[in-house]
């Protein structure tokens, strides 16, 4: 089944030197994964760079909605690791963003490209 998923983030934009690099960087990354991985295609960020709002979305092909979710959770912690993120306490993140600011739904009649 294919999923539309969007996890939203909050960046501390004191911390990041240019904000509009760092989001380029993460989109990069996200790119990458993309490629590397045939069950998650579409990948797209939004981001309010005066505010540090950053939104990853994606289509994911996963069983069920809980794996959809725990696909997006783990592609957007490994691309924030690679862009030298750190993810300390991500477990607890991890929860509270799929509670708070994680929406995943089906997507029927989608399909991926490729497949």
């Amino acid at each position: 089944m294919i999923f539309y998923a969007e996890l939203g983030l909050k960046v501390d934009v004191v911390q990041v030197d240019d904000m509009a690099t760092r989001v380029e960087e993460f989109l990069d990354a996200l790119a990458d994964l993309e490629e590397a991985d045939p069950s998650i295609h579409d990948v797209d960020v939004t981001a309010a760079l005066a505010t540090g709002d950053v939104s990853a979305t994606m289509y994911v092909r996963a069983d069920d909605l809980a794996d959809a979710g725990q696909k997006i959770v783990a592609t957007v912690r490994a691309a924030l690791h690679e862009i030298g993120d750190g993810t300390p306490g991500w477990e607890h993140v991890a929860q509270a963003m799929r509670q708070a600011c994680m929406n995943v739904r089906a997507e029927g009649a989608r399909e991926l490209a490729g497949t």
